[in-house]
């Protein structure tokens, strides 16, 4: 694989800004102060986001797909090659043999991407996420299932200027190797969701894949050609793990920041790719309630204030002593003067 560094028009996807003109990210105002200070946004390892089926959801079925798909193309191949019966019964029979190339097909695109202990994945996803609201009332005083959902009586809305963050984005790329970093909206799994017309590409790129697998000794497909196909398959996998989520959390609306990140192995891979020198992006770590969590801080010294637009201080019994820290906060180390405070107008019912 190349080493590449794209944004969404090099991936296929439009810019969340024409449909989404601000974004919101809803946090503490502890975290807020350390947005604010470090003018910072952490994005963290898809493997420890709070949605735990963020990395199950997509696996099984791009292996159903996949069985599907070489049943397509393996049984004409066998039907016009009688003498290899034989061998394929030694192998446990046509269906022995799809399950289990599904199986290991699935797992290594897995291992390619994410990586494992013992080897570094090509693009692991970062993710931060963003929700977009729709009606002027939630825009004002964020969604009530987002404050109770972060209700820890101290949180905030933060709004941002979503063409400012595509900026961003740009920047980030001239300064640093990644794999991709869109900004994508979410798509929401439920059981009358297609896959397929979901992730085209994906789908698309697998089935040449299939194709060029099993017919690579009529001559018409080399070995070249092969890896060709699984490289293809690289950016549309690292989209829609990174973009699929559990239908529980559609009410979000949310759209995230896939920042796919090169482990630091692949330095010299990169290096010799492009022929220069390349910066490689620093994965910190903090402390989350079973261990350490894995995140990359985008934006980083790029001298560019965030483009926070407003923030919203949440419901609770200690609303104003909140938003008089907040602006305190903005006076303090704003970068932005023109950043905006106030009072969500949604009341605060505390528990009995």
């Amino acid at each position: 694989m190349s080493a590449v560094n794209m944004l969404s028009g090099n991936t296929g996807e439009p810019r969340v800004s024409q449909e989404h003109p601000e974004l919101f990210h809803y946090t503490s105002i502890r975290a807020l102060e350390g947005i604010l200070e470090s003018n910072t946004l952490w994005a963290t390892h898809v493997r420890y986001l709070n949605d735990s089926s963020e990395m199950t959801l997509l696996w099984p079925m791009i292996e159903e797909r996949f069985k599907g798909y070489m049943e397509n193309v393996v049984k004409p191949v066998i039907r016009d090659r009688p003498e290899m019966k034989d061998e394929i019964e030694a192998h446990g029979g046509i269906e022995s043999i799809i399950n289990g190339d599904a199986f290991i097909m699935v797992e290594t695109m897995k291992d390619l991407l994410i990586g494992t202990s013992e080897k570094p994945g090509i693009a692991v996803p970062f993710i931060i996420s963003f929700s977009t609201h729709e009606k002027e009332y939630i825009k004002r005083n964020g969604a009530l299932s987002q404050w109770r959902g972060y209700g820890s009586g101290d949180n905030v809305m933060v709004e941002f200027n979503t063409s400012a963050i595509e900026e961003l984005l740009k920047f980030e790329a001239q300064e640093f190797e990644y794999f991709s970093c869109p900004i994508v909206p979410a798509i929401y799994y439920n059981k009358d969701l297609d896959i397929a017309s979901s992730f085209p590409r994906l789908f698309e790129t697998m089935k040449e894949f299939i194709l060029r697998m099993f017919h690579v000794h009529d001559e018409k497909y080399s070995d070249s050609d092969i890896h060709e196909s699984i490289n293809a398959m690289a950016m549309p996998l690292f989209l829609a793990v990174g973009k699929l989520k559990h239908e529980a959390f559609w009410e979000e609306y949310e759209c995230r920041i896939i920042a796919g990140i090169p482990d630091e192995r692949h330095r010299e891979r990169y290096e010799n790719d492009s022929g220069k020198e390349v910066s490689m992006k620093k994965v910190h770590y903090r402390k989350g309630l079973t261990g350490s969590i894995p995140y990359v801080k985008l934006f980083e010294n790029l001298n560019h204030a965030l483009p926070i637009k407003r923030i919203v201080v949440g419901p609770s019994r200690n609303q104003l002593a909140n938003a008089e820290m907040v602006h305190n906060l903005v006076d303090r180390v704003g970068r932005n003067s023109d950043i905006e405070v106030e009072c969500s107008d949604i009341p605060y019912v505390g528990s009995t």
